[in-house]
């Protein structure tokens, strides 16, 4: 165990002197196994959490606004240096993953050139993630995505995550982010199995980031009569249950409407629906994930062992409404032994709890879908509901993803059955 003190400070550190200590931390870390004590003087905040990147986010929480910026700064400037240094990919990985929980949007310049002429799955797949949890409708963002896909190694299979991304950036032009991204995803349909919901999901999504306004502003036909867009098109208009129907009107004009009733706003189902739902989704070998949703967001969120089931679940209960506990007990036990997914939930219209089987969004397990960028995209949509600490862990296992997300629906959609 080192005795020798360590001066840093990392509320007055430069952008160099946090990019040297970080640097020099992981790579003890990883190389010379010095375990905490590789992170002095903070060693402290490490190796308490799940994860050595959630360790250092603890840190950049505990710093001053201005302290952030050089922090976010200088992992950027690290990732430039080393990101494409094989020997350094351990720490590497962990620096993206810190990136994401930070929202350190300044990392968007430098993580294209980590995967351009690679084709490192796992790599590929967390710069991607982290790309598209980072998008927002700024430059950096567009630019980001464009350099990604347009990475002569880029693979297909991402090309509908992508889409939906730029999308969401840059929803005016997303006539051209479609016609751009038109060869890769003809690709990816020509290898989606006959029952896939991967394209409904991407059309689905398209729709709701760019809005009806700018689908009935733009020039359809160039989607219908382009051979490599045409998935689009079916999806939005073809068939009975299109997204999107198109009539005529008095002047034999094509009017386009949404398809069905629209869901209602988030801010009506919460008024509407219950403050407190948890969810237990089993995720094998013994062990399953709950999700426990409280005062607008997800509280709570464990890999826990089945047969903690109960224990886990009432105590959640007790904290939360300790009046009704025992109640919510009796009623609970029946689900908590069986080894299907468990939700429940308390409405205060109704003024009881209740109990159900529940079935995991299919999304989350489509064929050809479950990539953790498909996941990125899915928690985002939840926003402040899901916390970064609470998103990093769900995107490692689809069982976690399912756990957070199913706790949120209850929430916000509460339907006994």
């Amino acid at each position: 165990m080192p005795t020798q003190p360590v001066r840093f400070d990392p509320n007055e550190a430069a952008i160099e002197s946090v990019r040297s200590w970080l640097q020099a931390g992981l790579d003890a870390y990883f190389n010379q196994d010095m375990g905490r004590w590789a992170f002095r003087p903070l060693e402290h905040y490490v190796e308490v959490r799940d994860d050595l990147a959630e360790d250092l986010c603890a840190i950049y929480q505990d710093l001053t606004p201005y302290a952030q910026q050089r922090w976010r700064s200088a992992i950027k400037d690290l990732l430039a240096m080393q990101g494409r240094d094989i020997s350094k990919r351990e720490g590497t990985r962990v620096l993206i993953d810190v990136a994401a929980l930070v929202r350190a949007h300044e990392v968007l310049d430098v993580l294209p050139a980590l995967v351009a002429n690679r084709t490192e799955t796992p790599l590929l797949d967390q710069v991607v993630q982290t790309a598209v949890a980072l998008a927002s409708q700024t430059d950096a963002s567009r630019a980001c995505l464009e350099r990604i896909y347009t990475s002569p190694s880029f693979p297909s299979d991402y090309a509908g995550i992508l889409l939906m991304a730029l999308c969401h950036v840059d929803p005016d032009s997303w006539l051209s982010h479609v016609q751009n991204l038109a060869r890769p995803m003809d690709m990816l349909v020509r290898r989606l199995a006959d029952d896939s919901t991967a394209l409904r999901f991407y059309a689905r999504n398209i729709l709701d980031a760019i809005t009806l306004s700018r689908v009935r502003s733009a020039n359809l036909a160039l989607l219908s009569n382009a051979p490599e867009s045409s998935w689009l098109w079916r999806e939005w208009l073809v068939g009975h249950e299109s997204l999107l129907r198109c009539e005529l009107d008095a002047e034999s004009n094509n009017r386009l409407s949404l398809r069905g009733s629209s869901s209602p706003s988030l801010s009506t189902a919460r008024s509407l629906g219950p403050t407190i739902a948890g969810v237990l989704i089993p995720g094998g070998r013994g062990k399953t994930w709950a999700a426990a949703y409280y005062e607008d967001r997800v509280a709570k969120l464990s890999h826990i062992r089945i047969d903690h089931a109960q224990e886990w679940a009432t105590g959640f209960l007790e904290d939360c409404v300790p009046a009704l506990a025992d109640s919510w007990k009796a009623l609970l036990l029946p689900y908590l032994e069986s080894p299907q997914p468990t939700g429940f939930a308390f409405c205060p219209i109704r003024g009881e709890p209740w109990a159900a089987k529940i079935d995991p969004p299919d999304y989350t397990e489509s064929k050809n879908l479950d990539y953790k960028a498909a996941r990125t995209i899915l928690l985002e949509s939840y926003g402040s509901q899901i916390t970064p600490h609470h998103r990093l862990a769900a995107l490692r296992d689809r069982h976690a993803t399912e756990a957070v997300t199913c706790a949120c629906i209850l929430a916000q959609s509460p339907v006994s059955t």
